[in-house]
C-alpha cells in the first residue's frame, strides 16, 4: 500500500517520465499526501508507474480526482499497456473517486497518465492520486 505518507516515492520503485515529472503534493483523501500529475503544457503528457510481482491473484485499488478541461485534457489509466478509464472534465471540486481492478499471479505494470491536448487549460489542469493498494481479493 501507498499513500505516499512517507512524503517522497521512495517506499516502492515508482518510476516517473513524461515531459515533467509527478510529484507528492499535500492535497490528498486521507493522511497528509498524495501524488500529482507533473506540471505540463499543452501537447504534452506525464506519467506514473509501477511494477509489481504477485505470488498469488490479487487487486488493485486506487483513489484519484481529475480537474482538467472537458473531452480533451485526459487521465488515463492502464495496466499491463491496456487502458482502463479516461477522465477529464471535473471542476475544482470534482470528487475523489476509486477504481479496483482484480489481477492475477504474476507481473504487472500499472501506469498513471495525464496528457493535455494542444490548447486551453481548465480548472487545476491536474491529476491526484492516493491509496494505491494492493490486496488479497
Amino acid at each position: 500500500d501507498d499513500g505516499f505518507e512517507t512524503g517522497d516515492f521512495s517506499k516502492y520503485s515508482w518510476t516517473t517520465s513524461g515531459d515533467a515529472n509527478w510529484l507528492v503534493h499535500t492535497y490528498n483523501y486521507t493522511g497528509v499526501y498524495s501524488a500529482k500529475s507533473g506540471d505540463i503544457a499543452d501537447n504534452q503528457d506525464t506519467e506514473l508507474s509501477l511494477t509489481v510481482n504477485l505470488a498469488q491473484d490479487a487487486l488493485l485499488s486506487f483513489k484519484f480526482r481529475v480537474s482538467s478541461e472537458a473531452n480533451y485534457d485526459k487521465f488515463r489509466f492502464y495496466l499491463d499497456s491496456n487502458e482502463q478509464c479516461a477522465y477529464s472534465g471535473e471542476g475544482l471540486a470534482a470528487p475523489w473517486r476509486r477504481l479496483s481492478y482484480p489481477l492475477s499471479a504474476g507481473s504487472h505494470t500499472f501506469k498513471w497518465e495525464y496528457r493535455k491536448d494542444s490548447s486551453q487549460s481548465r480548472y487545476s489542469d491536474s491529476v491526484w492520486i492516493d491509496e494505491v493498494r494492493v490486496s488479497a481479493p
